[in-house]
């Protein structure tokens, strides 16, 4: 079992990382109801112009807790755009669930079967050719935020129980 533990000193600040059907939005949803962080998903709003202009609101309210940025942000480039949105008060957390490319695709496949949900093989391999590991330069010093890897896919307990081959 792993063990969150996230700063209370300053607003934490999450990023999302890793592959699609990595378990980024259930991992999410579950940070989100248990430290009441607000979750923005490009799932969700579609348009980036929007998703930022959501992110400046909650930056903004005096009632946001912290922020969850779920979406893959493979690249250093990307996710220095988010960061690039808090101040001081802010904490960021990078939260990278760094699995295999082939567990990446059978797992997207396996969501389509369930869930009709198609993610093309595509966009999988567009993120590995993407993906830069996050390093120090993206915060100086180890107070100025964390990085959390996770090596294994996130997944529902239901996750074997709805499938069946004959």
């Amino acid at each position: 079992d792993e063990v969150f533990v996230l700063p209370t000193n300053k607003k934490p600040f999450v990023i999302m990382v890793g592959p699609q059907g990595s378990g980024k939005s259930l991992l999410s949803t579950f940070l989100s109801a248990k430290f009441n962080l607000d979750c923005l998903s490009s799932d969700d709003i579609p348009s980036k112009p929007k998703l930022k202009r959501k992110l400046k609101e909650l930056i903004a309210s005096k009632t946001t807790s912290g922020i969850i940025i779920d979406n893959t942000n493979a690249s250093i480039k990307n996710r220095q755009e988010w960061l690039s949105q808090i101040d001081e008060t802010w904490i960021p957390v990078i939260l990278v669930i760094h699995i295999p490319k082939p567990v990446s695709l059978h797992l997207t496949k396996y969501r389509e079967m369930i869930t009709n949900k198609h993610i093309p093989a595509v966009a999988v391999h567009s993120f590995y050719k993407r993906f830069e590991f996050p390093t120090d330069i993206e915060f100086p010093t180890p107070k100025d935020g964390q990085i959390i890897e996770i090596c294994i896919p996130v997944v529902p307990n239901s996750f074997r129980l709805n499938l069946r081959f004959t």
